[in-house]
């Protein structure tokens, strides 16, 4: 699921949250503006009224499931993306490595002195002096 799919399930829920907010107010003044509350409980448009808040109030609640789930499949989404680019950087940091060894082995096969390898490839020196030893470099 992409990002703009779960913005667009958040944008309707919100919208069905303010309808029934709406809804709720609307049908508290029209109680509130009527003079008998027999009245009030008798007239069609009270109970349609009702009908539909109850409607809205179970797709708010499947709308909310459905949020839940696109949320958790979008967090999955994002944990597995970190963990890839965790495993490529450390990919490329060890091919780096792997790049400046090979260079200071070169080099010191060579004959490139130690202090100018260490300069070169910023190994410290009893490491370059072990190169040095292992590939019979002097």
């Amino acid at each position: 699921m992409t990002i703009s799919s779960e913005l667009l399930i958040g944008l309707v829920a919100g919208i069905a949250i303010a309808v029934i907010a709406l809804l709720i107010v609307r049908g508290r003044a029209m109680l509130q503006r009527r003079p008998s509350v027999k009245a009030v409980a008798s007239d069609p448009r009270v109970e349609q009224l009702a009908t539909r808040v109850g409607m809205l109030e179970k797709q708010l609640q499947l709308t909310r499931l459905d949020l839940e789930q696109a949320l958790t499949a979008a967090s999955d989404s994002l944990r597995a993306d970190i963990k890839l680019i965790q495993m490529q950087t450390q990919s490329v940091r060890g091919a780096a490595e792997t790049d400046v060894v090979d260079l200071a082995v070169r080099l010191a096969r060579e004959g490139v002195d130690a202090d100018d390898i260490a300069r070169r490839t910023g190994l410290p020196k009893d490491l370059i002096e072990s190169i040095r030893v292992l590939h019979n470099a002097g």
